[in-house]
């Protein structure tokens, strides 16, 4: 848990850092001079906006994450349960309301709550909701269609995603639409630098793999569409997984997972933390399972849960593959299992210099206070 929290904190730190070191022109591409702009979502529906929402409706982990990095937790309207616990997560403090997830069963309540709040005048029909993932809601007669046909003017919808300059689009709209600072300033360097390096060295290409699980579908492996293996080519993967043949984001077939991570002996697999996370499994638990009990020559790196999102972490899940696949272009803190053994863990490490730099504050102090008397 205290390994966990030091992470998110110094992520946090490295996303407000890099925001305050780039962030001089904080919108310039949608942006006009008397302050309107548009946002275009992943359904290529155009939102209009004389103005940042004064209110924000957010579903959802990292959509609600990327408004609270942005500066504007307090404009949290309403969130979920998933927008909750990124709050709680990060330490925010939130004075709003919760509302239900999306799902068929829930939408009458949130249709219902949204429109009853309006009439209280705790929202406006300006203010923005953010819809993700669950595709439903952008279906005809969906809970879009019916909160636009109840007036409301700025639904917008982030669903599936096929590059990484889409995560970049989605976390600088959803900054621009609650008057953020700019998340993709930092997103866009990560970027740029990965991609100048990479460039100067030929574009090397690492086998790679992204592994999926659900307890319905079991294993599957990421085809495309996926911000995950967004990130990995990004990075300087090639997916071994990839089926040109196919348009499925994940394909789930765990027989083709084994017999790819035979022929590609020493591929880099990132396994999502969802199977950890949200189902008890584990590294090892993973290895034994799909792998026979034998790392062989693979790594197995679980890919955090806001790389694999909509927020402007996802940067760090970019440096990090990076950093995993092409080691001796990129430095970077990540984990790393192999042969059931976590070797790239740095974290003693940090902790270390942080107690070591304590104690030399402290004798330091000491020796001061001594020279004094």
């Amino acid at each position: 848990m205290l390994e966990n929290c030091s992470r998110k904190v110094l992520a946090t730190s490295l996303v407000l850092v890099m925001c305050l070191a780039g962030a001089t022109i904080m919108y310039s591409d949608d942006s006009d001079a008397d302050g309107s702009f548009t946002i275009t979502d992943t359904t290529g529906k155009i939102f209009e906006y004389s103005s940042a929402s004064d209110k924000v409706v957010a579903f959802g982990y990292s959509a609600t994450l990327t408004v609270a990095q942005s500066g504007q937790v307090a404009k949290l309207y309403a969130v979920d349960k998933y927008g909750k616990e990124a709050l709680t997560d990060y330490g925010y403090t939130f004075s709003g309301v919760d509302v239900a997830t999306c799902s068929s069963s829930n939408a009458d309540s949130i249709y219902t709550q949204l429109v009853q709040a309006k009439e209280a005048g705790a929202i406006s029909l300006d203010d923005t909701i953010i819809l993700t993932t669950y595709s439903a809601n952008i279906q005809p007669g969906g809970l879009r269609d019916r909160l636009e046909t109840a007036g409301f003017t700025h639904v917008l919808f982030y669903g599936t995603m096929v590059d990484y300059d889409a995560v970049v689009d989605c976390v600088r709209g959803i900054c621009l639409a609650c008057g953020g600072t700019d998340l993709g300033i930092p997103m866009e360097n990560t970027k740029n630098t990965v991609i100048q390096r990479l460039t100067e060295n030929g574009n090397p290409k690492t086998d790679a793999i992204f592994i999926w699980y659900t307890p319905s579908s079991g294993w599957g492996y990421g085809n495309t569409g996926s911000i995950s293996v967004a990130l990995m080519n990004q990075a300087g993967a090639n997916n071994i997984a990839y089926n040109s043949d196919s348009a499925a984001a994940v394909v789930y077939d765990k027989s083709t997972i084994q017999t790819l991570l035979g022929l590609c002996k020493d591929a880099v697999i990132f396994l999502d933390s969802g199977y950890i996370r949200s189902y008890g499994g584990s590294v090892e638990s993973f290895v034994d399972e799909v792998m026979g009990g034998d790392y062989g020559d693979h790594k197995i790196v679980v890919v955090e849960r806001t790389w694999n999102n909509y927020d402007a972490e996802a940067a760090d899940g970019l440096w990090a593959m990076a950093s995993v696949l092409h080691s001796d272009l990129f430095d970077g803190e990540v984990t790393v299992y192999t042969g059931g053994k976590n070797d790239s863990d740095n974290s003693l490490l940090i902790y270390g210099c942080i107690v070591a730099a304590i104690i030399i504050v402290g004798v330091v102090a000491l020796i001061f206070v001594r020279s004094r008397h």
